[in-house]
């Protein structure tokens, strides 16, 4: 469960959608029906375009078709686990740049080699200005990291 913000101050900080000079993709893999469509009504109203997977196998074909600037990943998912997308997203080339934040009650479970590949780890619950913050981070340094990447 995610923990709506205590006052609509957060609201009011963010710059207009107009004055963005690109929307920033966020691929929100979450089998949990409300807590999705929750999360993808706060992104969007903040600017973000959101992409939406229920599992994890859709998530990672989504991760490859799309390359999102983020991914917000559940770890507890029925047959292809959060652990599997992962995975997958570092053993592929097109997606291995791509920050993801890891949001689940289970974050405990992580090795330490698999929470050192994320950008951020939250557990559920987890207030949005905090979930927010943590987005908008980790797109900056993943595209700090990129840019150092394409330079070399």
């Amino acid at each position: 469960m995610l923990v709506p913000p205590q006052d609509e101050s957060h609201a009011r900080k963010r710059a207009p959608k107009a004055s963005q000079r690109h929307s920033q993709s966020v691929l929100l893999i979450e089998d949990d029906a409300w807590i999705r469509t929750f999360l993808r009504d706060v992104l969007s109203d903040e600017g973000f375009v959101v992409i939406e997977a229920a599992d994890g196998k859709t998530g990672l074909n989504l991760a490859f078709e799309h390359c999102p600037d983020i991914v917000l990943l559940d770890l507890a998912m029925p047959e292809f686990t959060g652990m599997d997308v992962l995975h997958g997203l570092q053993r592929m080339q097109r997606t291995r740049t791509i920050p993801v934040i890891v949001l689940s009650a289970y974050a405990a479970v992580l090795a330490p080699a698999d929470a050192s590949a994320v950008a951020s780890v939250l557990a559920k619950p987890t207030d949005i200005p905090v979930l927010l913050e943590a987005i908008r981070d980790a797109v900056e340094s993943g595209a700090a990291k990129l840019r150092s990447v394409t330079k070399t």
